[in-house]
């Protein structure tokens, strides 16, 4: 009986440890988040080099004051070639224009959200800032008003002009429900 009762008291200590919240430092969520084996970040890339990177942020990280809007999930979009802007490096003005214009106007048309594989959910808002070349890649900030999930949200991204061809992410709710869940220690 006695080792009843001192198994069943490690198992609730172990159980009650790791249903704790984390803290972490921006920096170290930030690392945390870009690690690829987290499941929150996902990288693609062609034959000419272009790569394509998608994660899931938290507002807080974004280094400006955002109002977090509840039952939000915030994606950040990449596009980089050698490790700089995708955009400043496509070749004439004609596609430069086109691929401008998509990015900060048409991004609806080529961005959704599909939650538990059937519900879809258009882009809520969305931010693209031109940096004109002076950045390591073109980032887009998607933001989605969700529904609550009960196992992923599929990120489904058409083709927008960099050759690299509709793709797919698929983001597990539990593990982008815990990133949510990190208190930011300053």
């Amino acid at each position: 009986m006695r080792r009843y009762i001192i198994f069943c008291s490690v198992g609730i200590a172990f159980l009650l440890s790791s249903c704790a919240k984390r803290q972490m430092s921006q920096k170290e969520l930030s690392a945390y988040i870009k690690d690829t084996g987290n499941s929150l970040t996902y990288h693609i890339s062609n034959r000419d080099s272009f790569e394509m990177a998608v994660s899931v942020i938290r507002p807080e990280l974004l280094g400006k004051k955002i109002q977090s809007v509840q039952n939000a999930r915030y994606f950040l979009l990449s596009f980089s070639r050698h490790g700089r802007e995708a955009l400043s490096q496509v070749g004439n003005i004609n596609k430069y224009a086109q691929l401008n214009n998509n990015l900060s106007f048409n991004l609806p048309q080529y961005c959704r959200l599909i939650v538990d594989r059937k519900d879809t959910v258009r882009l809520a808002n969305y931010a693209f800032n031109n940096t004109y070349g002076l950045a390591a890649s073109n980032n887009i900030l998607l933001v989605f008003q969700l529904p609550a999930a009960k196992k992923n949200y599929m990120l489904t991204i058409d083709e927008i002009g960099f050759g690299l061809g509709q793709q797919k992410f698929e983001f597990d709710r539990t593990k982008v429900d815990n990133l949510y869940q990190i208190s930011i220690i300053k």
